[in-house]
């Protein structure tokens, strides 16, 4: 059941992605990329619902609040 809600959470941020309702940040540069990829649509969607859930553990884990543009973060949002 939690799977299949950060599946469709993940499918709902890459349409947003896909049809440029965010602003670009590194997180949406990774989404582009990998949506803009041979790759089939249900892979991108596992692969960003994976680092969604990545992302909350980590805030979490470490009591901290969310923010898209944190200071030398390029290798972890992008990974």
């Amino acid at each position: 059941m939690l799977r299949s809600l950060c599946i469709l959470g993940a499918g709902s941020l890459c349409l947003m992605v896909h049809n440029g309702r965010l602003s670009d940040c590194l997180f949406v540069a990774c989404i582009k990329e990998r949506l803009s990829s041979p790759r089939p649509w249900f892979k991108v969607l596992v692969y960003v619902a994976a680092k969604l859930v990545r992302i909350a553990t980590a805030l979490l884990k470490n009591e901290e609040t969310f923010s898209w543009h944190i200071e030398g973060g390029t290798e972890a949002v992008g990974a």
